[in-house]
């Protein structure tokens, strides 16, 4: 949506000018195809939106433990997971565990 919008003032710019009718036809075509462009991009989101899908490292444990511990941890209170980021996501509790994906803070 937001190409077809920044792209709008160009093609008018181009369609007013007195061109042939290959350039005003290669730009119906060009809009043609971002309009269908966003029509197959939204319709593949709407069709996922019934059913949640987790992340590729996401399991559906986590996803249980998530409904029952999400923002009701005492402050200061230590969690314990292999992973320290997915600490993040099932807290909801910012965390240090990690500097980056790989290197753990010592403790």
């Amino acid at each position: 949506m937001g190409w077809i919008l920044l792209s709008v003032p160009l093609w008018e710019m181009v369609w007013n000018y007195n061109r042939p009718n290959w350039i005003r036809a290669a730009i119906v075509t060009s809009a043609a195809l971002l309009v269908f462009g966003c029509l197959v991009v939204t319709g593949s989101l709407f069709a996922t939106i019934p059913k949640a899908v987790f992340a590729d490292e996401i399991e559906p444990v986590d996803a249980a433990m998530t409904r029952l511990v999400w923002d009701e941890l005492e402050p200061g209170a230590e969690e314990l997971y292999s992973r320290g980021w997915r600490v993040v996501l099932i807290t909801g509790r910012l965390t240090r565990s990690v500097v980056d994906s790989y290197a753990v803070l010592s403790s």
